[in-house]
Protein backbone atom coordinates (compact mmCIF):
# COMPACT_ATOMS: atom_id res chain seq x y z
CA UNK A 1 0.00 0.00 0.00
CA UNK A 2 2.96 2.05 0.47
CA UNK A 3 4.42 1.74 -2.28
CA UNK A 4 1.41 3.09 -4.89
CA UNK A 5 2.82 6.44 -4.78
CA UNK A 6 0.97 9.45 -3.88
CA UNK A 7 -2.20 10.62 -5.74
CA UNK A 8 -2.46 13.04 -8.47
CA UNK A 9 -2.69 16.74 -7.37
CA UNK A 10 -6.27 18.38 -7.89
CA UNK A 11 -4.30 21.05 -9.23
CA UNK A 12 -3.16 19.20 -12.16
CA UNK A 13 -6.61 18.30 -12.87
CA UNK A 14 -9.56 19.30 -15.37
CA UNK A 15 -12.46 16.61 -14.81
CA UNK A 16 -13.57 14.65 -11.68
CA UNK A 17 -11.29 12.45 -9.76
CA UNK A 18 -11.97 10.44 -7.19
CA UNK A 19 -9.40 10.03 -4.32
CA UNK A 20 -11.60 7.32 -2.06
CA UNK A 21 -9.57 4.33 -2.99
CA UNK A 22 -6.26 6.24 -2.34
CA UNK A 23 -8.18 7.50 1.33
CA UNK A 24 -9.00 3.37 1.84
CA UNK A 25 -5.62 2.84 1.15
CA UNK A 26 -3.91 5.81 3.99
CA UNK A 27 -6.17 4.21 6.51
CA UNK A 28 -5.57 0.56 5.60
CA UNK A 29 -1.85 1.62 5.63
CA UNK A 30 -2.40 3.24 9.29
CA UNK A 31 -3.84 0.20 10.85
CA UNK A 32 -1.47 -2.11 9.17
CA UNK A 33 1.50 0.33 10.95
CA UNK A 34 -0.42 0.18 14.14
CA UNK A 35 -0.77 -3.80 13.92
CA UNK A 36 2.78 -4.18 13.35
CA UNK A 37 3.86 -1.76 16.72
CA UNK A 38 1.05 -3.60 18.72
CA UNK A 39 2.91 -6.66 17.97
CA UNK A 40 6.51 -5.58 18.24
CA UNK A 41 5.75 -3.86 21.73
CA UNK A 42 4.11 -7.60 22.76
CA UNK A 43 7.37 -9.02 21.66
CA UNK A 44 9.14 -6.48 23.70
CA UNK A 45 6.97 -6.44 26.81
CA UNK A 46 7.31 -10.82 26.42
CA UNK A 47 11.20 -10.59 26.55
CA UNK A 48 10.83 -7.89 30.19
CA UNK A 49 10.00 -11.30 31.70
CA UNK A 50 13.65 -11.94 31.76
CA UNK A 51 13.23 -9.49 35.04
CA UNK A 52 12.07 -11.39 38.60
CA UNK A 53 9.28 -8.83 39.20
CA UNK A 54 7.59 -8.61 36.01
CA UNK A 55 7.52 -11.98 35.29
CA UNK A 56 5.84 -12.56 38.56
CA UNK A 57 3.26 -9.69 37.25
CA UNK A 58 3.13 -11.67 34.27
CA UNK A 59 2.32 -14.80 36.39
CA UNK A 60 0.31 -13.21 38.54
CA UNK A 61 -1.79 -11.84 35.52
CA UNK A 62 -2.22 -15.57 33.96
CA UNK A 63 -3.61 -16.69 36.91
CA UNK A 64 -5.65 -14.10 37.53
CA UNK A 65 -7.05 -14.66 34.36
CA UNK A 66 -7.76 -18.57 34.81
CA UNK A 67 -9.92 -17.68 37.99
CA UNK A 68 -12.36 -14.69 37.05
CA UNK A 69 -12.98 -16.95 34.09
CA UNK A 70 -14.48 -19.34 36.28
CA UNK A 71 -15.93 -16.18 38.62
CA UNK A 72 -17.66 -15.17 35.31
CA UNK A 73 -20.20 -18.39 36.01
CA UNK A 74 -21.26 -16.55 38.65
CA UNK A 75 -21.14 -13.29 38.12
CA UNK A 76 -22.41 -12.75 34.53
CA UNK A 77 -25.57 -14.61 35.72
CA UNK A 78 -26.78 -12.08 37.57
CA UNK A 79 -25.45 -9.30 35.45
CA UNK A 80 -28.27 -10.53 32.35
CA UNK A 81 -30.55 -10.88 34.89
CA UNK A 82 -30.37 -7.35 36.04
CA UNK A 83 -30.23 -6.12 32.27
CA UNK A 84 -33.35 -8.53 31.49
CA UNK A 85 -35.34 -7.02 34.81
CA UNK A 86 -34.15 -3.68 33.61
CA UNK A 87 -35.41 -3.99 29.94
CA UNK A 88 -38.85 -5.57 31.01
CA UNK A 89 -39.94 -2.77 33.62
CA UNK A 90 -38.95 0.05 31.60
CA UNK A 91 -38.87 -0.49 27.86
CA UNK A 92 -41.64 0.74 27.19
CA UNK A 93 -41.18 3.91 28.90
CA UNK A 94 -37.32 5.10 29.10
CA UNK A 95 -35.05 5.18 26.02
CA UNK A 96 -31.63 4.42 27.33
CA UNK A 97 -33.80 0.82 28.64
CA UNK A 98 -35.47 0.19 25.40
CA UNK A 99 -33.22 -1.80 23.95
CA UNK A 100 -31.20 -4.99 24.91
CA UNK A 101 -28.03 -2.72 23.65
CA UNK A 102 -29.25 0.49 25.55
CA UNK A 103 -29.57 -1.48 28.73
CA UNK A 104 -26.14 -3.57 28.69
CA UNK A 105 -24.56 -0.35 28.14
CA UNK A 106 -26.45 1.69 30.54
CA UNK A 107 -25.26 -1.38 33.38
CA UNK A 108 -21.21 -1.53 32.16
CA UNK A 109 -21.35 2.01 32.18
CA UNK A 110 -22.99 1.72 36.15
CA UNK A 111 -19.75 -0.38 36.87
CA UNK A 112 -17.89 2.90 37.37
CA UNK A 113 -20.66 5.76 37.66
CA UNK A 114 -23.86 6.23 38.50
CA UNK A 115 -26.57 6.91 35.49
CA UNK A 116 -30.06 9.26 35.57
CA UNK A 117 -32.46 7.75 37.49
CA UNK A 118 -34.87 10.32 37.39
CA UNK A 119 -36.92 8.86 34.38
CA UNK A 120 -36.72 5.97 36.06
CA UNK A 121 -38.43 6.74 38.93
CA UNK A 122 -40.57 9.03 36.83
CA UNK A 123 -42.21 6.02 34.88
CA UNK A 124 -42.16 3.23 37.85
CA UNK A 125 -41.89 4.77 40.87
CA UNK A 126 -43.13 1.78 42.81
CA UNK A 127 -40.55 -0.47 40.67
CA UNK A 128 -37.15 1.71 40.82
CA UNK A 129 -36.06 1.92 44.67
CA UNK A 130 -36.40 -1.99 45.14
CA UNK A 131 -34.63 -2.47 41.59
CA UNK A 132 -31.94 -0.22 42.86
CA UNK A 133 -31.25 -1.43 45.96
CA UNK A 134 -31.19 -5.34 44.35
CA UNK A 135 -28.62 -4.07 41.53
CA UNK A 136 -26.66 -2.47 44.03
CA UNK A 137 -26.51 -4.57 46.29
CA UNK A 138 -26.08 -7.58 44.01
CA UNK A 139 -23.15 -6.62 41.58
CA UNK A 140 -21.63 -3.48 43.44
CA UNK A 141 -21.25 -5.06 46.88
CA UNK A 142 -21.16 -8.58 46.55
CA UNK A 143 -19.77 -9.46 43.06
CA UNK A 144 -18.06 -6.64 41.56
CA UNK A 145 -14.90 -6.21 44.02
CA UNK A 146 -14.55 -9.80 43.59
CA UNK A 147 -12.24 -9.15 40.92
CA UNK A 148 -10.24 -7.17 43.00
CA UNK A 149 -9.98 -9.77 45.60
CA UNK A 150 -9.40 -12.37 42.92
CA UNK A 151 -6.02 -10.10 41.48
CA UNK A 152 -5.13 -9.80 44.90
CA UNK A 153 -4.98 -13.41 45.83
CA UNK A 154 -2.98 -14.44 42.98
CA UNK A 155 -0.41 -11.58 43.57
CA UNK A 156 0.00 -13.06 47.22
CA UNK A 157 0.06 -16.58 45.84
CA UNK A 158 2.52 -15.50 43.60
CA UNK A 159 4.33 -13.84 46.09
CA UNK A 160 4.67 -16.88 48.27
CA UNK A 161 5.70 -19.62 45.49
CA UNK A 162 7.55 -17.45 42.98
CA UNK A 163 9.34 -15.28 44.82
CA UNK A 164 13.11 -15.59 45.64
CA UNK A 165 16.03 -13.70 47.85
CA UNK A 166 17.54 -10.75 46.27
CA UNK A 167 20.76 -12.62 46.68
CA UNK A 168 19.57 -15.79 43.81
CA UNK A 169 18.99 -13.30 41.21
CA UNK A 170 21.73 -11.13 41.66
CA UNK A 171 23.87 -12.55 38.32
CA UNK A 172 27.80 -11.74 38.51
CA UNK A 173 29.56 -9.93 35.01
CA UNK A 174 30.65 -13.46 33.74
CA UNK A 175 27.29 -14.70 34.09
CA UNK A 176 25.41 -11.53 31.79
CA UNK A 177 28.26 -12.02 29.65
CA UNK A 178 27.69 -16.02 29.33
CA UNK A 179 23.99 -14.94 28.63
CA UNK A 180 24.80 -12.44 26.07
CA UNK A 181 27.59 -14.07 23.98
CA UNK A 182 27.67 -17.22 21.98
CA UNK A 183 29.59 -19.93 23.80
CA UNK A 184 32.06 -19.92 21.64
CA UNK A 185 32.70 -16.08 21.72
CA UNK A 186 32.57 -16.16 25.56
CA UNK A 187 35.53 -19.12 26.31
CA UNK A 188 37.64 -17.36 23.84
CA UNK A 189 37.12 -14.06 26.31
CA UNK A 190 39.20 -16.48 29.03
CA UNK A 191 35.82 -16.20 31.21
CA UNK A 192 35.61 -19.91 32.02
CA UNK A 193 33.26 -22.51 30.41
CA UNK A 194 29.75 -20.96 29.11
CA UNK A 195 26.53 -22.10 30.48
CA UNK A 196 27.20 -20.76 33.98
CA UNK A 197 24.17 -18.48 33.37
CA UNK A 198 21.86 -21.40 33.25
CA UNK A 199 23.43 -23.95 36.20
CA UNK A 200 23.25 -21.79 38.99
CA UNK A 201 19.78 -22.68 39.80
CA UNK A 202 20.34 -25.86 39.69
CA UNK A 203 23.19 -25.70 41.57
CA UNK A 204 21.73 -23.50 44.36
CA UNK A 205 18.90 -26.43 44.37
CA UNK A 206 21.76 -29.19 44.79
CA UNK A 207 23.09 -27.16 47.59
CA UNK A 208 20.41 -26.52 49.17
CA UNK A 209 19.03 -30.22 49.28
CA UNK A 210 22.37 -31.28 50.65
CA UNK A 211 22.29 -28.55 53.24
CA UNK A 212 18.55 -30.81 53.70
CA UNK A 213 20.45 -33.78 54.16
CA UNK A 214 23.05 -32.92 56.54
CA UNK A 215 20.45 -31.12 58.44
CA UNK A 216 18.34 -34.77 58.17
CA UNK A 217 21.59 -36.58 59.33
CA UNK A 218 22.44 -34.04 62.66
CA UNK A 219 18.84 -34.76 63.77
CA UNK A 220 19.61 -38.68 63.15
CA UNK A 221 23.19 -38.70 65.34
CA UNK A 222 20.98 -36.85 67.67
CA UNK A 223 18.51 -39.28 68.26
CA UNK A 224 20.83 -41.87 68.59
CA UNK A 225 22.85 -39.97 71.48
Amino acid sequence: MGLQGQPVSPHELSKFYSYSTAADRQSQLRVGEAVFLSFLLGRWVTLMRLFPVIFRFFKTFSKAVTLIFYFLAMFLPVFCGNIFAANAIWQPFVFMMSSWSECAYVFFLSLQESFEVKALHESAPSWCLPFLIWAFISVRIFFLHMFLAIIVHCFFEVQLIEGIRAHDVKWSLSQWLDWLLWPVLFEKLGMGESGISKNRGSQQGAAKDDDDDSDEEDDAEGKRD
